[in-house]
């Protein structure tokens, strides 16, 4: 996707300017994964922020930059920046389970309340909001079956919940 100069603010906020949110076609329901070209390639994911203001009425878009990313890199806030976008996904995207011989997606054992984005090494970030945190892991897209698979999952399911 292309690269554009965004205004970031001392708060770890970047400002969205309706042009960029009309261009990429984003709101409030977008999770979207970026990189900042001129720091890092480091690639961060973050949630579209919508703010609405109760004087004029007026709505307008944000996007947090982790602040351990900041202190990591020294960036100076307020300040501009490149920012590029990767990718974006609807909140509680899920991609479609792939049939593989001797293999098991994983994104059909995970809950619907995940957004996943595929990666090119054929692994999947799996993002998850509550609230205002939100978590974020990158897994194996397959697992592979095999009889120690088996017996681990098994082992695993026998210690899980017991009830007496």
């Amino acid at each position: 996707m292309d690269t554009i100069m965004v205004r970031a603010y001392s708060k770890q906020y970047i400002a969205l300017r309706k042009s960029i949110i009309k261009k990429f076609d984003l709101d409030e329901w977008h999770i979207i994964r970026f990189q900042l070209p001129d720091i890092d390639d480091v690639i961060i994911t973050g949630k579209i922020i919508k703010i609405k203001r109760r004087k004029n009425g007026e709505t307008s878009y944000k996007l947090s930059i982790p602040k351990t990313f900041i202190e990591k890199h020294s960036i100076i806030l307020p300040g501009n920046l490149k920012l590029r976008i990767l990718k974006k996904r609807k909140i509680g995207f899920r991609p479609n389970i792939k049939r593989k011989r001797n293999y098991l997606d994983i994104v059909s054992l995970l809950d619907n309340k995940f957004t996943y984005f595929e990666n090119k090494d054929r692994t999947v970030t799996i993002y998850f909001l509550n609230g205002f945190s939100h978590s974020e892991a990158t897994l194996p897209r397959f697992l592979k079956i095999n009889e120690f698979f088996l017996w681990n999952l098994g082992l695993y399911l026998a210690e899980g919940t017991k009830t007496n």
